[in-house]
């Protein structure tokens, strides 16, 4: 691929990765840069190593030369876990919830065997909810932590609209409920 077919986020993930490669300048701004070039970067590399992986088109052999992990040709199945992911909630900043998951009694962040990613049902609600149907936001995560985070002046959600906050408030009036999922 050459410099007229890059993408933006391509080549900020190149000068970010580059600068954190030198130890005797790396300090926390460009550790955080590379951080947030990584988390735009990614999610383009997925799409595309998925959209690749998916195409009949293209052969393990070609997978093998990009550096692709070829398809699995096993029919094994993966067993149905028997554990369900506990939950940790931090608030590391005013606005800002990480949901971090891991295997049941596990100290480590490991999903369980066989998970490949967790639900995560939530809404800003007045009282708790009482049913499922109420927890109007569900998102998908593959990794810990999941992250929410609020803007100070309003939630903006897809669902529900905006939401103004009170002044006086400071963030107290609404309440994230989160819940962990249900075992089998």
């Amino acid at each position: 691929m050459d410099s007229g077919d890059s993408s933006p986020a391509k080549d900020e993930w190149e000068k970010t990765w580059k600068a954190y490669q030198n130890r005797k300048t790396r300090n926390s701004n460009i550790t955080s840069a590379k951080n947030q070039a990584r988390k735009k970067y990614e999610p383009i590399l997925r799409t595309l190593v998925a959209t690749l992986t998916a195409d009949p088109l293209v052969s393990d052999a070609d997978l093998n030369s990009m550096g692709i992990v070829g398809r699995i040709k096993s029919g094994a199945l993966i067993p149905v876990p028997t554990t369900y992911p506990e939950t940790e909630i931090r608030l590391p900043v005013l606005a800002k919830i990480e949901l971090h998951f891991r295997d049941t009694d596990e100290t480590g962040p490991a999903k369980p065997h066989g998970v490949r990613s967790a639900e995560i049902r939530w809404a800003i609600l007045g009282t708790p909810p009482t049913d499922w149907d109420e927890l109007l936001h569900s998102e998908f995560d593959t990794q810990s932590p999941f992250t929410l985070t609020f803007k100070r002046k309003r939630f903006i959600s897809p669902f529900a609209g905006k939401i103004p906050q009170g002044k006086r408030d400071r963030g107290r009036r609404y309440r994230v409920r989160l819940f962990r999922s249900i075992a089998p």
